[in-house]
């Protein structure tokens, strides 16, 4: 099963540095920017304490924070493609 989490960091941090490790990690299927320091992640059977852990030990200088999203309890004010991405997780 795919889990949604929300990254949030730091503006200064280069996204890329950020995007470049999301894409190597296995237990991230997909992502989706849906701002400009926030990203969705989505990943198999993981908590969001696991998956900061490991992006950690990849980038030990970004200050970030991974928070799990759950599905219907999540509210706020973003595009329509963003909450398709959120309710119907799926790998990329």
């Amino acid at each position: 099963m795919w889990h949604c989490h929300m990254m949030t960091f730091h503006g200064v941090v280069n996204r890329q540095k950020i995007l470049d490790q999301l894409n190597t990690m296995p237990e991230v299927v997909n992502w989706r920017a849906a701002a400009g320091g926030i990203f969705i992640v989505t990943g198999v059977h993981i908590t969001s304490s696991a998956l900061a852990l490991s992006l950690h030990g990849r980038l030990p200088d970004v200050f970030f924070v991974m928070a799990p999203i759950a599905g219907i309890h999540a509210q706020g004010n973003v595009d329509q493609k963003t909450w398709d991405f959120i309710n119907y997780p799926k790998p990329s």
